[in-house]
């Protein structure tokens, strides 16, 4: 049992030293009291920061409002130190209502004598701190030393505190008025009050404050809630300033791409006018080029095939056909003989001149093959020659083969319809009598076989009206693409810019 009182003894004393340890601490960080003064016999209150030095040794106070001079007095001075416990009940209060004062009393030996120095704690912490540091550290100093004589105590304070105390020299701090006292913590506590009011009536602003804020966060949130039921989540997140940025991006971009557009289309109609300007002056020379020239003229027969023909030939038709080359632009004359009166044919040579006829049928065809796939190169077109039929055969043999013989001819580009017609206009007025017969357009667009008297043989082949056919067919195609020409011209017209210049003001990257 001894061993367990031990045991509790010292975690009692254990405990009891850690308590000191931290009152001591505490009072050498420092701690604000009120120190009661008398000055020109009146008691007067001063804020002021004590502490004890780090070797324990030294008591220290400043006063917060003089110009910091630090006040110190030997811990080995104070003789004993007293809790005042007296209640101080402010006006219109009851005894238990108001503040206890936590007050202490420090006596202090000097050479005059002794004194007494008040001080008065604003937390029971602060006053137990210095009460127990203090009677600790006092009680440590006065076991080193030897007891001294008795000190004197002020009378106020042996009458009233320390009875063991009997009397004591004229104190430097004389016991206040009970009256007096009283009325400096009333002024003390009625500040204390007015300040505690004001801190009142602030945090109840900022209550009132705060709970309409929530109410109107309630009201946010239950509105959010709403429209996140009744809309979609991407008009809920879509705002008027993000609607109108988005409103202005896509005016914007939907201005650009017009530009550009714009743009691209005044490239292409740049390109169209200088294609078409092109095309213009490319026709204007081939109509300058291509102007045909027919001239027809009578000569005398310089030598007679057969010496047994009796009948003397009439002068034949020389037609004179000029075509221009692209290449070189030289002209070729083309001399076609055709004779003016029918001859008698002589049924041994009838096989010979269907066989003639037959080969000017093919070159025909093959005219029509190259006119049908002409596009801008030249073609070597073969001039057929007409032969006499068999039906008529007043012509000898020799005559009706020289008269289908073909003579070659170079074509050159496309002709219009104006170079054709004055072509057509030099041809013989047999074979424009025949083409009208057979219902053809005389406008080819190659130099046809000008110069041959299809009537002289009992009108055209069947190579001849294919041919016509589809230089009919031909010329309706070309009456479409100068309509077609001259549409363009005008949409040209229309659509080309008052200046190509011009600028939008909108640079496009």
């Amino acid at each position: 049992m001894s061993a367990i009182y031990k045991e509790k003894a010292s975690d009692l004393e254990f405990e009891q030293y850690r308590e000191i340890r931290r009152h001591a601490r505490r009072m050498q960080a420092g701690t604000p009291l009120l120190l009661q003064s008398v000055i020109n016999s009146k008691e007067e209150l001063q804020i002021c920061t004590f502490w004890i030095s780090q070797d324990l040794q030294q008591l220290r106070w400043t006063v917060q409002d003089a110009d910091g001079e630090v006040h110190e007095v030997p811990v080995s001075n104070i003789v004993e130190v007293l809790e005042d416990k007296s209640d101080v009940p402010e006006m219109g209060f009851a005894r238990g209502q108001a503040d206890e004062q936590h007050s202490l009393t420090v006596v202090l030996r000097d050479s005059q004598g002794t004194s007494a120095m008040g001080l008065i704690c604003a937390t029971p912490e602060d006053m137990t701190t210095w009460r127990e540091g203090l009677r600790f550290i006092v009680g440590a100093q006065q076991l080193r030393r030897p007891s001294p004589e008795p000190v004197p105590v002020p009378v106020s304070v042996a009458t009233t505190r320390s009875p063991r105390v009997t009397r004591a020299k004229a104190p430097a701090f004389p016991a206040r008025p009970a009256t007096a006292r009283r009325a400096q913590v009333t002024d003390d506590l009625s500040q204390r009050l007015s300040l505690q009011e004001e801190t009142i009536g602030k945090l109840k602003q900022e209550n009132t404050m705060l709970q309409e804020m929530m109410k109107r966060k309630d009201l946010t949130l239950a509105q959010l809630l709403r429209d996140s039921q009744t809309r979609s989540t991407e008009r809920c997140n879509k705002t008027e300033s993000t609607s109108r940025e988005s409103d202005d991006h896509l005016r914007d971009r939907e201005v650009t791409i017009l530009r550009r557009k714009n743009a691209r289309l005044k490239k292409t109609l740049k390109t169209k006018q200088q294609t078409i300007a092109q095309l213009l002056e490319l026709l204007g020379k081939a109509l300058k080029q291509q102007g045909v020239e027919s001239s027809a003229f009578e000569e005398e027969d310089e030598k007679d095939d057969d010496d047994d023909d009796s009948d003397v030939l009439p002068p034949k038709i020389v037609e004179t056909v000029k075509v221009p080359r692209r290449e070189n632009k030289q002209q070729k004359k083309v001399v076609v003989s055709v004779p003016r009166q029918p001859v008698e044919q002589e049924p041994a040579e009838s096989e010979a001149s269907s066989e003639d006829i037959e080969q000017i049928a093919k070159k025909l065809e093959r005219l029509e093959r190259d006119v049908a796939g002409m596009h801008g190169d030249p073609v070597s077109l073969p001039a057929s020659s007409s032969a006499p039929s068999s039906a008529r055969a007043a012509e000898s043999p020799s005559q009706a083969r020289n008269a289908c013989s073909a003579v070659p001819v170079r074509t050159a580009p496309n002709l219009s319809s104006n170079a054709l017609s004055n072509l057509l206009d030099g041809m013989s007025p047999s074979l424009r009598s025949w083409s009208q017969g057979e219902g053809a357009v005389a406008v080819p667009p190659v130099p046809s076989s000008a110069g041959f008297d299809f009537s002289a043989v009992g009108g055209g082949p069947p190579g001849v009206r294919k041919s016509t056919a589809s230089l009919q067919k031909l010329a309706e195609d070309m009456a479409l693409l100068e309509e077609k020409k001259r549409r363009v011209e005008q949409l040209a017209k229309s659509l080309e810019p008052p200046s190509e210049d011009e600028d939008d003001g909108f640079p496009l990257r």
